[in-house]
C-alpha cells in the first residue's frame, strides 16, 4: 500500500477501495468495546474483521474458515491467549499472530516466541 492509496479525513485512516491490500483478521477479545473500535479501524483499511469474545469461538473460527492474520488477546474467557495459540501451533496452524495484552508490562513472562 503507497502513501496515494491512504487518505486521512478527521484523524481516521481510510483507504481507495481499489487497493488490493485487504485481508480476512480474526479479532480475539472479549472487551467489546476495544473489540468494536479496532474492528471499525481495521475496516477503515479494507480488512474484513470476524470478532471472537474467547479462545474456544476462536478455535472454532480457525477451524471453519481461513484467515491471513489472528490478532489476540492474552487473557480471555475459556482457552486463554498463550494456551490457544499452543493449540494452533500444535495443530499446524501457521497463521501469523499479533498478540495484545492490556496487563501492563512490558516484560517477558518466561512464555516462548511461540507466534
Amino acid at each position: 500500500m503507497n502513501a496515494s492509496e491512504i487518505q486521512m479525513t478527521q484523524g481516521t485512516a481510510s483507504v481507495d477501495p481499489a487497493s488490493p491490500a485487504s485481508f480476512q483478521l480474526l479479532l480475539v477479545e472479549d472487551d467489546e468495546t476495544i473489540a468494536t473500535l479496532l474492528s471499525k479501524q481495521l475496516a477503515a483499511f479494507g480488512h474484513q474483521t470476524v470478532i471472537a469474545a474467547d479462545g474456544r469461538k476462536a478455535l472454532d473460527d480457525v477451524v471453519n474458515r481461513a484467515f491471513d492474520i489472528i490478532i489476540l488477546d492474552r487473557i480471555l474467557p475459556g482457552i486463554d491467549g498463550i494456551s490457544l495459540l499452543e493449540r494452533l501451533r500444535a495443530a499446524g496452524i501457521g497463521v501469523p499472530i499479533l498478540m495484545l495484552t492490556a496487563l501492563g508490562q512490558s516484560v517477558n513472562s518466561g512464555y516462548p516466541a511461540v507466534a
